[in-house]
């Protein structure tokens, strides 16, 4: 009986294999194949750029960096940032000593540093073995990372802007832009050429007891008017021409669903994957 069994298995099994075996060829000679992605296209200017530098150089430029004061004299920190081991760029804060937040003289201080950071990056250039001239980064956050500090961009001889959930809550993308022109404008005339900001955090549940969230420092907790915020504030911050700043995210998405106070511990996200994809991602994907 086991033997009538294990015959017709093997031929039901036999059977199977010669259907694929004639179903395969058809279905691959039908099938196109994909074609490879294309690879992004460089400007042969950036490429002949790389080419000129040290893998050190190169390495180099990947980091922003804070420093202390204001000093860019020989052997500062500054100066061995910036001139020797060039760096790609540095953060400004004023709990860093880099300017004072109230002062009058704010705007032509700040003036005097970033075009002391920018000649110390052409120094180096000149210097024997130094590469090419690559202007350096200069970065401000739109606000400041925590409540503990001053940092952000500076109140005195600056226009003061709203916080960014009270531009969400007029529901019009014309106003987070003409926000964004503004902050781009008097930015690049101080020769800040990086912003760190707007946050495109979603505040699903806004937690006012833990200081370090992100309060109104986000555009709501609707993941498209988020997104069509913060796009309509870059655009402004982008529309003011080469003299006006790059912007760049300053907080990772979910910083403002976290479950713990980030400054305490890591922070966790506690929905799904899903979840996160959908609603906490979508603004930066926008």
């Amino acid at each position: 009986m086991h033997t009538k069994k294990n015959h017709r298995d093997r031929a039901w099994l036999l059977l199977v294999l010669c259907l694929l075996q004639l179903w395969l060829p058809a279905a691959t000679t039908g099938a196109q194949t994909p074609e490879p992605p294309t690879a992004p296209q460089v400007d042969p200017a950036i490429s002949q750029l790389i080419a000129a530098m040290t893998p050190e150089q190169r390495v180099a430029q990947l980091f922003l960096v804070t420093f202390p004061g204001t000093d860019l004299a020989d052997s500062s920190m500054a100066e061995t940032l910036v001139r020797d081991l060039r760096v790609g760029g540095v953060v400004l804060r004023a709990s860093n000593g880099n300017y004072t937040n109230e002062d009058a003289t704010t705007p032509s201080a700040l003036t005097a540093l970033t075009n002391g950071l920018q000649t110390l990056a052409q120094e180096a250039s000149i210097a024997e073995g130094g590469g090419p001239y690559i202007p350096p980064f200069v970065a401000l956050d739109l606000a400041s990372p925590t409540a503990q500090y001053a940092d952000g961009i500076p109140h005195s001889g600056f226009t003061r802007i709203p916080s960014e959930m009270a531009i969400g809550a007029t529901w019009e993308p014309a106003n987070a832009e003409a926000v964004g022109r503004i902050v781009g404008q008097e930015l690049g005339a101080v020769g800040v050429n990086m912003l760190l900001g707007p946050a495109l955090d979603v505040v699903d549940s806004p937690r006012p007891e833990q200081q370090a969230t992100r309060g109104i420092r986000t555009f709501g907790g609707d993941p498209f008017w988020v997104g069509e915020m913060g796009q309509a504030f870059v655009r402004g911050v982008r529309a003011v021409g080469r003299g006006g700043s790059r912007r760049w995210p300053a907080i990772f998405p979910a910083w403002a669903a976290a479950i713990a106070a980030p400054t305490k511990r890591s922070p966790r996200y506690k929905r799904s994957g899903a979840h996160y994809s959908r609603r906490t991602c979508r603004p930066s994907s926008q």
